[in-house]
């Protein structure tokens, strides 16, 4: 322990042989003693150094300007201000010149502002019919509508540089962490980086691979699920002219309406929209019970008098093909034509019979 750290402890007055001069030097080093036995306080030395300057002060330079006095002083100092912002100007055009293959000058959040551009006007038009049914006093019938969805058969296109980085990628775990033998890794440089071409050398004598693209994709026959196997693809149908391209869709039985003594479930309907157009060979998995998106009509838009309704609600349910068959026969019979059509199909005709706002909605939909 300190000697300054001691002297709280001693009591002055009960220790007269213990100076005070002393007692001050140990509680207060700055103070020194002298032979008088006197006091006297000593400066410390301050530093001569300048002080440091922080980062504003270094950014700004230090240039010293004079006041113009003259107006040709003035113009001068105007101009050659003048210059110096067209100089930077150009050196920063020049510059994005330079190096416009190095960034991307799409705007920033492009997908997402398309999106909300189609989708708000889409939703104030919707919140607008729903008051207007309530203000009416009327209800909405009710449809549900199922999109029946192949995934994909095979895996998709590959892109050059993609593969190019596999085989890098590949060739770079070779020089990879070296574990010792006992633990039964084996050593990475004993592993072969193959190409695609080398792999197929390697297959059995005679054996072929099936073609990723089928005989339907260049004949264009839509009613097989042997096409687009690279994609997602989606039961269509089309009733008429007047109801175009659109996916199966049936009523809802509801209590209200006098068609059932139960109110019907979604997936219920669903399930007899499927049976009703494919048959009961063709089998599907239900993902879950609630829609993926509504639609709403009124009776005007569609052209339909009926004044115990609104308009009409229709409710999108996915669901996915298992195996089986259609029943083409039946489905012949309800429709006039049908068929798998791909995202881009049915959103370019729907757009084409329904306009840009369906056609949106299909497309952000599947």
């Amino acid at each position: 322990m300190s000697l300054r750290r001691l002297t709280h402890l001693i009591p002055r007055h009960s220790s007269p042989s213990i100076p005070n001069v002393l007692l001050q030097s140990i509680s207060k080093p700055h103070l020194t003693t002298t032979a008088t036995a006197t006091t006297a306080i000593t400066n410390r030395p301050f530093s001569t150094e300048a002080p440091k300057k922080t980062k504003k002060e270094k950014s700004k330079k230090t240039e010293t300007t004079t006041r113009p006095t003259t107006l040709a002083e003035l113009q001068d100092l105007k101009r050659s201000a003048k210059q110096h912002r067209t100089k930077l100007y150009a050196t920063k055009i020049s510059n994005r010149g330079r190096h416009q293959r190095n960034r991307n000058l799409t705007k920033k959040k492009y997908f997402k502002t398309q999106f909300r551009s189609w989708f708000d006007p889409y939703k104030l038009h919707q919140e607008y019919l729903e008051r207007e049914s309530r203000r009416k006093g009327l209800p909405w019938r009710h449809r549900v509508a199922v999109l029946i969805e192949r995934l994909p058969v095979v895996t998709g296109d590959t892109e050059g540089w993609d593969e190019d980085y596999g085989m890098l990628r590949a060739e770079m775990d070779r020089w990879g962490k070296v574990y010792p033998k006992e633990l039964g890794f084996g050593d990475p440089m004993d592993s072969v980086v193959m190409t695609k071409e080398e792999l197929y050398e390697l297959l059995p004598e005679g054996f072929t691979p099936m073609p990723r693209e089928t005989p339907a994709d260049a004949s264009g026959f839509l009613q097989t699920l042997d096409r687009k196997l690279k994609t997602r693809v989606y039961l269509t149908i089309r009733h008429n002219d007047t109801d175009g391209w659109i996916v199966p869709t049936l009523d809802l039985n509801e209590v209200d309406s006098g068609n059932a003594k139960k109110d019907e479930t979604i997936v219920e309907c669903a399930k007899r929209a499927v049976k009703l157009y494919c048959g009961g060979d063709f089998n599907v998995k239900y993902i879950g019970n609630a829609p993926m998106g509504v639609t709403m009509a009124t009776n005007e838009e569609l052209g339909v008098e009926d004044s115990a309704a609104f308009g009409v609600k229709t409710f999108y349910l996915r669901i996915q093909y298992d195996e089986g068959k259609i029943d083409e026969e039946r489905l012949g019979k309800n429709v006039e034509d049908w068929g798998w059509l791909d995202r881009d199909e049915m959103t370019e005709r729907v757009k084409e019979e329904k306009g840009e706002k369906i056609g949106n909605f299909f497309h952000y939909l599947l």
